[in-house]
């Protein structure tokens, strides 16, 4: 779906597969579960929060369970796979 110069107050929206343009997000809950979105020069107001669903979603509870649990090693071992420092002197990884 696509909106442009559109409104959400006090509502549900759901991301993915959506094209937003000068669109003004406030006090709403912002439904996301991986898919491609795209959204330019929009302005976020008031209370704003996420829920992450399908695979998005349960990838990002067990690295939740992983921090809540006090793994930090495990956390830490998560996130520097995801985001290698640039230039780091890291083999490169096997996906064989």
């Amino acid at each position: 779906m696509e909106f442009q110069d559109t409104r959400f107050h006090n509502q549900e929206v759901r991301l993915d597969h959506g094209r937003f343009e000068r669109c003004e997000f406030a006090d709403v809950i912002l439904e996301y579960g991986g898919g491609p979105v795209h959204i330019a020069d929009c302005r976020f107001t008031g209370r704003l929060q996420w829920r992450f669903t399908g695979d998005l979603g349960r990838g990002l509870a067990a690295i939740g369970q992983l921090y809540a649990g006090r793994q930090a090693a495990g956390l830490k071992a998560i996130v520097d796979a995801m985001f290698p420092a640039k230039g780091a002197d890291r083999p490169a990884p096997d996906h064989n």
